[in-house]
This record gives C-alpha cells, sequence and structure tokens, in this order.
C-alpha cells in the first residue's frame, strides 16, 4: 500500500475529527475511535520520514542512530535509554518497537486531550495534532525525541499536582531516550509563576521582541555557553551545517508576536487546571530566535509546540464561544488569533510538503506489509 502522503494525512486528519464531533450521546467512543485510526496508520507506517530506515539499520545492527547529527553511535554513546529498548526488543523485531512505543505515545496525547479539552472541541485537538508537521509527522521521524516528548507531556500533571519527584524522575527518564530533555528540569517551577504580574509579562514580550531582533548577534553568544559547557564540538557541528535566517519571515515574526502578546496577556483568566500548558506555550515561543540562527535548535520547541493541541481548543471555548454578550473586544482578538495560528498550520503543513528538507522521505505513505 502506498499514495502520496499529504494527501492520505489530510483525510486521516479530517476523519479523525469527524469522529470526535460526535457527540458522547449518541457514540460514546467517538474521540477514541479517531485516535484508533491515527495509532493504526502510524503503527503500520514503513520508511517514514527522514530517519526511519537509519533507526532501523540501527536497530538492526546493534547501534544507536541520532537523528539530529545524522550518524550512527555505538552503544557506549548513545542514550542508555534508547540502547536498552533496542536490545529488549530486537528479539520480537523493529515493527514491533515502532508499532508499541506508537501506541505509548498516542495514548499519552489523547490522555493529554481528554484531560484538558472540553468535551465538544476534541476536533480542534486533532486538528493541530496531525496538520502541525513538528508534532505528528516530524515527531514520527525523529523517534527518540517523540519518546521523551510523550513522557514529558505525561509528566506535566505533576507540576500541577505538585508532586516534584515524580516530575523529576519523568523528566530523568526522558533524557535516557533524548539528552534534550535535560532542559524540561527547571520547568517545574513554572507553577509559582504569578501570572497576573502586569510588569513581568511586559517584560516577557519586550524580552522576545529583543531576542527576535538580535538573532544576528546570538550566534557569539551561543558559541560562548557553548565554550563554558564543554559543548564546542556539537554546536560548531550546528553552526557550519545551519543555513542562518536573518529574521526569518517577517510576516510570521510579526504573528508569533501577535500570538505571544494575546497568550501572555490572558494566561490570568486561565484556571489552575489549566494554565500550565499554556505557560508551557509561551516558554517554547522564545525557541524561536535561537532557531533563526541554528535551525536545529527550532526541535527544542517540539517540546511545547504539543501544548497548543489542548490551549487552542480552550482558547476557542472559553474566549469565543463562552464569552458573553456581543461583539468585545475579547471575542474580537481571540478570533484574530485563532485565525491566524490556524492559517499558520494550515501553511506550515502545505510548506512540508516540499520543502527540499523532507520532500524525498515525506512524499509517499508506504507501510510494513510491502516488506513482510
Amino acid at each position: 500500500m502506498e499514495g502520496s502522503l499529504i494527501y492520505i494525512v489530510a483525510v486521516l486528519g479530517i476523519l479523525a475529527m469527524a469522529l470526535s464531533t460526535i457527540p458522547r450521546e449518541k457514540f460514546k467512543y467517538g474521540l477514541e475511535m479517531a485516535w484508533l485510526i491515527i495509532f493504526i496508520f502510524l503503527a503500520i507506517r514503513y520508511d517514514f520520514g527522514n530517519d526511519y530506515m537509519s533507526y532501523m539499520d540501527a536497530f538492526n545492527w546493534g547501534v544507536s542512530f541520532d537523528d539530529e547529527l545524522g550518524a550512527y553511535r555505538t552503544a557506549r554513546e548513545s542514550e542508555p535509554g534508547w540502547q536498552f529498548l533496542c536490545n529488549l526488543f530486537r528479539p520480537l523485531g523493529f515493527f514491533t518497537l515502532v508499532a508499541l512505543l506508537t501506541a505509548f505515545e498516542c495514548y499519552v496525547f489523547y490522555s493529554f486531550i481528554k484531560k484538558y479539552v472540553p468535551e465538544g472541541y476534541y476536533w480542534f485537538a486533532i486538528f493541530f495534532f496531525v496538520f502541525t508537521p513538528s508534532i505528528m509527522l516530524i515527531g514520527c521521524s525523529a523517534m527518540r525525541q517523540m519518546l521523551a516528548i510523550a513522557i514529558f507531556v505525561n509528566s506535566i500533571k505533576y507540576i500541577e499536582q505538585r508532586k516534584f519527584l515524580l516530575y523529576i524522575i519523568s523528566i530523568f527518564i526522558a533524557s535516557q531516550f533524548h539528552t534534550s530533555a535535560l532542559i524540561l528540569y527547571p520547568l517545574y517551577f513554572l507553577r509559582y509563576y504569578n501570572a497576573r504580574g502586569v510588569i513581568v509579562n511586559s517584560l516577557i514580550v519586550i524580552a522576545y521582541i529583543i531576542l527576535l531582533l538580535s538573532s544576528e548577534y546570538m550566534r557569539e553568544v551561543i558559541e560562548s555557553v557553548a565554550s563554558i559547557a564543554g559543548e564546542e564540538e556539537t554546536v560548531d557541528y550546528y553552526l557550519e551545517n545551519a543555513v542562518f535566517q536573518q529574521g526569518g519571515s517577517g510576516l510570521g515574526n510579526i504573528l508569533k508576536v501577535l500570538i505571544l502578546v494575546y497568550l501572555v496577556g490572558t494566561v490570568h483568566l486561565r484556571n489552575d487546571n489549566n494554565r500550565i500548558p499554556f505557560l508551557l506555550l509561551i516558554v517554547g515561543t522564545f525557541v524561536v530566535p535561537f532557531s533563526l540562527v541554528i535551525p536545529m535548535m527550532g526541535r527544542l520547541g517540539y517540546y511545547f509546540g504539543v501544548c497548543g493541541m489542548v490551549c487552542y481548543p480552550i482558547l476557542l471555548k472559553n474566549d469565543i464561544v463562552k464569552e458573553m454578550g456581543g461583539l468585545t473586544v475579547k471575542r474580537l482578538c481571540s478570533a484574530v488569533v485563532l485565525t491566524v495560528v490556524v492559517m499558520l498550520t494550515i501553511f506550515e503543513y502545505m510548506s512540508f510538503f516540499v520543502s527540499p528538507i523532507w520532500i524525498e522521505k515525506f512524499s509517499t505513505y508506504h507501510t510494513i506489509f510491502e516488506v513482510l
């Protein structure tokens, strides 16, 4: 079975969204069926993304594949968690490992949506999961980081529940699959953030704009930090192989500032049960200026981008649908921001499939049945 991936993913997304819109009194398992077809689609994938075949070869050869450096690593050099999984599943085969990891990740994201997203708005969360390239598409190619992301998403509840030790243990486990997860340790303290601080909120936006405008000078800062951390070789690799994007897309950056202003300005309106995902989404925006210098740093943003799956449906219900009265300023701003977010998502989805970086391995959908 094979076909043009851009259309197959679109059909998958529309079908999953349709299933998740069915009222639970008419069909109790609409959301579950949506995730079931997503799971099947991802579980039987083959040669899916830039790194799939390298991961499979590394699995069979008993080594590890670094999806960032694009190189094979020995067991001693690789993340111990991933090497352990490969050794554990080697008798069962690579396809079994992929299927079980997919089941775990789908369950985590399903639970994440079920916990935070209001009933009746599941379809909007499914939209962001399927059509945001950095979540489903790239995530299922960068397998180690996707697993680390799923573990992190599952640990967000520990921040809210004030279970510090469980959160630390979760991030430690995630870092055993992808060392980038180490940056997640301090995020536990977001629960102490005073969302009503107008001055602090204003400084956040100003800091982001300054970072965005000064991205041209960040190269020196990154090199200095790398030197202190003893990671000059790795950072030099990224800098030498990066295409410097001075300022990126001007319109895109302006729109992202607009989104950030709204998120920061309304985060105090979120209740204690859903404020943490909004704060994480805000933190994730600060990856953008650094990714303009080193595009691979954009991968750090993947940990936070998944929060959009639950934040934007909450925003749709609470700030637009639930807002009382006629056309209020809040409702108008919310509608503008959501429209921008949806348009950016669709634009990124369409651009993804014509990008020279991704087009070769994301043009056709293959399944394991072609090689069994």
